[in-house]
C-alpha cells in the first residue's frame, strides 16, 4: 500500500493504467525492468515525478523506526 502525506497532489499509474492507455500496444511495456516507471515518466504532466519501485521496501534504523528520505526527477 502506498501512503501519501496530506497536501500532496499527486498521480499513481498501475499495470491498470498502461492496459487503459496502451490497449493492443501494452506488450511493448515490460514490467520486468525500468520500462514500466519511464511509461509514468512519459505519461505525466507534472513538475516533479517521484518513481516508486515495487522492489523497494521503507528503511528503518536500528530502532526499528522508518527512515524517510524524499528523492524526486525534476521534468521541466
Amino acid at each position: 500500500m502506498i501512503r501519501v502525506s496530506e497536501g500532496f497532489n499527486y498521480e499513481l499509474y498501475d499495470r491498470n493504467d498502461v492496459n487503459r492507455i496502451l490497449g493492443s500496444k501494452t506488450s511493448r511495456i515490460s514490467f520486468k525492468d525500468s520500462a514500466c516507471c519511464c511509461f509514468g515518466f512519459l505519461v505525466s504532466k507534472r513538475k516533479h515525478i517521484f518513481p516508486i519501485d515495487d522492489d523497494c521496501f521503507i528503511a528503518k534504523d536500528p530502532i526499528r523506526k522508518e527512515i524517510v528520505v524524499f528523492g524526486a526527477w525534476s521534468c521541466q
